[in-house]
């Protein structure tokens, strides 16, 4: 099977790496990307193990390009609006 792993550095958390997996709603952490990935898989085999129906979740990646200065304006009532 294949899943998306998202991949985010928590500098809060003194650098730590969290993945996400969207199709099965799974995340796991790690000091490095590769002990996170790792443990991200570790949950997953744990999961399909402990599940005798798993249910995969549908997930959409899209990347989106905005134009920040359009959406910041000293009005408020009108960032409202915009959004």
């Amino acid at each position: 099977m294949e899943f998306h792993f998202l991949y985010e550095e928590d500098y809060a958390s003194n650098n730590v790496v969290t993945v996400y997996v969207p199709e099965l709603r799974i995340s796991a952490v790690g000091d490095t990307y590769e002990e996170a990935r790792d443990n991200t898989i570790d949950s997953i085999k744990a999961f399909y193990e402990a599940t005798s129906q798993p249910k995969n979740f549908s997930s959409k990646v899209e990347m989106i390009n905005l134009d920040i200065s359009q959406l910041i304006t000293s009005n408020p009532a009108a960032m409202y609006k915009a959004i």
